[in-house]
């Protein structure tokens, strides 16, 4: 096993921060059963609910967000979400706004936060799924859509304890709706600026 694996899995985060700064690749892929077959050290972190100093100290030394579980296709935003960790997934939405603005992949942090796993489901569906309402909170206010059909056609607002989701999606529509601009004037326009 790479040593960089093994300081993630035992949630070492002292010694991978020596490994990184020894020049440990923070987007090295691990090959084999030790290393969760493939899988990129974030991932594995993530997986392993690492602790939150792991996890930063990868993202701090250029651990990408846009990888996806082989297996699963999960990504990073749903295992932090399977994890509970609102800290964690905080962490990968500020990274991704960051590495997104570095690239020329043209994708946005919406499009990571919608895509599906093998199952159809979004970060926003494990998040409702594992109870974890911050997580809920941090996906809907990164814009994450709340509409998206899982495989067996269930959208995140109606999965069973969705109950804060559904909340927020009212917000959200409310205020998209506000925040139209108005249409022009037909008529007469009373003191307030009020169409009639």
């Amino acid at each position: 096993m790479f040593p960089a694996f093994a300081a993630v899995k035992n949630d070492h985060p002292d010694v991978l921060d020596l490994l990184l700064k020894a020049g440990a690749d923070p987007n090295l892929v691990g090959v084999g059963e030790l290393c969760d077959n493939s899988n990129v050290l974030l991932n594995v972190a993530l997986g392993q609910s690492a602790s939150a100093d792991v996890v930063k100290l990868l993202l701090r030394a250029g651990a990408s967000v846009f990888c996806v579980d082989h297996e699963s296709a999960a990504t990073s935003f749903m295992l932090a979400a399977k994890a509970r960790s609102a800290n964690v997934m905080s962490m990968l939405i500020r990274a991704a706004r960051l590495q997104l603005g570095d690239t020329l992949l043209g994708g946005t942090l919406v499009d990571l936060l919608d895509a599906q796993d093998r199952g159809g489901r979004t970060a926003l569906h494990w998040a409702v799924n594992e109870r974890s309402d911050e997580c809920v909170k941090l996906l809907v206010a990164a814009g994450a859509s709340f509409d998206i059909p899982d495989d067996n056609g269930f959208v995140s607002t109606r999965l069973p304890h969705a109950e804060l989701l559904r909340t927020l999606a009212s917000e959200r529509v409310l205020s998209d709706v506000f925040s139209q601009p108005s249409a022009p004037s037909s008529g007469f326009t009373g003191r307030r600026g009020l169409s009639i």
